[in-house]
């Protein structure tokens, strides 16, 4: 749920899971001991398989990595509607179900030979709704306040998720890869993204 709340929270125009923000992953989730990895929402390029995210992130050493391979959310302003609440639960979960699991990989230090097996394992939702407040205007929703105030929302998540151990100190000043890249059955979701690591103090 922090993740979420990390994203959906920040506005789009410097939102860390949209490819053209040149900061994306440069600002890392406030956090002592875990580094959040952004990924990238599913964009105008889907059409285009040779277009993926490319990120180049400072990485202190000794931090866990949650990572994001594929994943879905939906929004609703802030109701107390149990019929809207579990439309919304419902939705998002249909998102995910389409996925192509099979088809994801993600490597580390490796070639597409050698993926991180078994990704099907790695899925987890939210446990139901949670409270989010997104920017009234600037978000990575539809939604919009009239006079651009913030929006309360209830928010959902769903998704196939790595945790990373952390890099130990005698990885400072080495880089690291790591590749992800998921898709649904029909092609009209795809996520594909080039992480570039450097391990600093």
């Amino acid at each position: 749920m922090e993740w979420w709340k990390w994203i959906l929270e920040q506005p789009k125009s410097s939102n860390p899971c949209f490819t053209e923000n040149p900061t994306a992953d440069i600002q890392p989730f406030n956090s002592k001991n875990v580094w959040f990895l952004a990924g990238a929402f599913n964009s105008e390029y889907v059409d285009m398989p040779e277009r993926a995210s490319y990120r180049k992130i400072d990485i202190p050493a000794g931090k866990s990595i949650l990572l994001p391979v594929l994943n879905a959310f939906g929004v609703e302003r802030h109701t107390y509607n149990l019929f809207k609440i579990e439309g919304l639960d419902d939705r998002v979960r249909h998102e995910m179900n389409i996925i192509n699991g099979p088809a994801m990989y993600v490597t580390v230090d490796g070639d597409i030979d050698h993926p991180i097996p078994d990704l099907e394992k790695y899925r987890v939702e939210t446990k139901g709704v949670f409270p989010v407040t997104i920017p009234g205007k600037d978000n990575v929703t539809q939604l919009r306040h009239l006079f651009c105030k913030p929006i309360d929302c209830i928010a959902k998540g769903d998704g196939y998720w790595l945790f990373l151990h952390p890099f130990e100190e005698s990885e400072i000043g080495k880089q690291h890869t790591i590749h992800s890249f998921g898709t649904c059955r029909s092609g009209a979701i795809r996520i594909e993204v080039n992480y570039k690591l450097n391990i600093i103090e």
